[in-house]
């Protein structure tokens, strides 16, 4: 308030009276510039309601959630100037009316001070929840990049996953030659990996009524050696292979390896024709 605006407050008044109403009023004279400050930074919790000590402060700290109170303080960003002047003239007129209704300097200054005390509770907690939700949003921007860390890190594992699991293409005779040359060495690069092998049909024998094993054959001059699927007699791809036919066996050894003159596949060996 300007000090033309005080002097029709004060002007009637007599000098001590005049004292105590300069040191009551600008102890709690309200400045626009704080209230923007309350305005911009905590406007969407009510700090400005908050620091002008405004009768509904309670109100929009209640209903912060609803965005309502962030819509008033776009709308009062243009007339706060206005609102504190308001402010500061009830103040005056409190002053007045208590210095005119109370002798006793004592009086009127504790009669005051409780009137001012629930504004400085107010403004308190005010900055006190603006300093949790800072705190709460630091924590919380600071997890999901945790998170995301860890996701980066089970995508990298899930990539190295489906490398591990791709295929191994390799050759019948290829194969075979690596398990007759050293079958602990081939183990350990083979076993538990999906094989596409690839050779010519050397033989389809039918073991029993429900099992049939097929082989390819890897070259052996003798007919020796080979690598050995067994299938479900009622596979239907048996109906379409031949003796001679260039196939491709899809499977695993999974520590079957070498057995007598053939690499023999796991249980679950199909034909990719």
């Amino acid at each position: 308030m300007s000090a033309a605006s005080l002097n029709t407050f004060t002007k009637n008044l007599p000098p001590e009276k005049m004292a105590l109403f300069n040191a009551l009023y600008y102890s709690e004279e309200k400045s626009t510039s704080i209230a923007y400050v309350f305005l911009i930074f905590l406007g969407s919790i009510g700090g400005q309601k908050f620091y002008l000590n405004n009768s509904k402060k309670w109100l929009y700290l209640l209903f912060s959630w609803t965005m309502i109170p962030s819509l008033i303080a776009i709308f009062e960003l243009f007339i706060m100037a206005k609102i504190v002047s308001k402010y500061n003239q009830i103040l005056a007129n409190e002053i007045i009316t208590l210095i005119k209704n109370y002798d006793d300097e004592a009086t009127i200054r504790q009669v005051f001070k409780s009137t001012r005390k629930n504004t400085k509770v107010g403004i308190t907690i005010c900055l006190a929840i603006a300093i949790l939700a800072s705190i709460i949003v630091a924590i919380n921007k600071k997890s999901p990049s945790t998170t995301s860390s860890l996701e980066q890190e089970v995508d990298q594992s899930d990539v190295k996953a489906k490398t591990v699991a791709k295929p191994i293409e390799i050759s019948a005779s290829e194969l075979y030659n690596e398990y007759k040359q050293n079958e602990a060495r081939a183990d350990s690069k083979y076993n538990d990996k999906q094989l596409y092998i690839i050779g010519h049909i050397s033989e389809i024998h039918k073991v029993t009524a429900s099992l049939t094993t097929v082989a390819l054959g890897v070259g052996d001059e003798l007919g020796l050696g080979g690598i050995e699927c067994d299938l479900s007699s009622d596979n239907k791809n048996l109906q379409r292979i031949a003796t001679g036919d260039e196939i491709t066996l899809i499977g695993s050894v999974n520590g079957s390896g070498l057995t007598g003159e053939a690499v023999q596949l796991s249980d679950g060996c199909s034909i990719l024709k």
